[in-house]
């Protein structure tokens, strides 16, 4: 009786495991998307700083 009482207890540790490694995977993927849209956001403002600059030296000739 004890040993059948044990066990969904075990059950219940590995699935709370599986499920605290898939959040752990989630926030990990969040984080990464976030840092990918970060630099995409840079790589925006550097062009429009270099096409304001062309601009800019364009008006100056």
């Amino acid at each position: 009786l004890i040993e059948i009482k044990d066990y969904p207890i075990e059950i219940s540790k590995e699935e709370e495991q599986k499920a605290q490694e898939q959040e752990q995977e989630q926030e990990q993927e969040q984080e990464q998307e976030q840092e990918q849209e970060q630099e995409q956001e840079q790589q925006l403002q550097q062009q429009l700083q270099l096409q304001l600059q062309q601009q800019q030296e364009k008006e100056q000739e």
